[in-house]
């Protein structure tokens, strides 16, 4: 959930909710999310859309990371799910409420940031990062 202040000076609280997640349904929104396509850092090195990652009910959204049953489709010896609203949500300065439950894993490295919105000309490191949460499980 994200919530935008409609008066920007520190001495006044007003907050007007911008957007609620609530994992509504049975599958991911699509106007908001994407599934974390692999790349080269680390966190991103297993990102897989493999459905077996992703579960939407009860109004949670289930990640998950496996074992690689098959490195003849997917070279990487595990598959992890993630999610990112990049190129579709950006939110101004304000507050954000995130409900989250973690189960330890060995090797699990689950993690909630943000980044800049124009990551083109702020790329990480350079960018920034704000870490709500990160926890490494070795």
């Amino acid at each position: 959930m994200a919530l935008a202040s409609n008066d920007p000076t520190p001495d006044q609280y007003k907050w007007r909710l911008a957007w609620e997640e609530n994992f509504d349904g049975t599958q991911i929104d699509s106007t908001a999310w994407s599934k974390c396509t692999r790349g080269n850092p680390d966190w991103q090195n297993t990102q897989s859309p493999d459905p077996r990652l992703y579960e939407v009910s009860d109004g949670t959204l289930k990640l998950r990371g496996i074992v690689n049953d098959d490195t003849t489709k997917d070279p990487a010896p595990y598959l992890t799910g993630g999610i990112w609203t990049k190129d579709k949500k950006s939110f101004d300065p304000g507050r954000f409420e995130i409900r989250a439950k973690l189960h330890g894993a060995k090797g699990a490295w689950p993690a909630i940031w943000l980044l800049p919105y124009d990551h083109k000309n702020n790329m990480w490191p350079n960018g920034g990062e704000i870490d709500i949460m990160e926890r490494l499980n070795n």
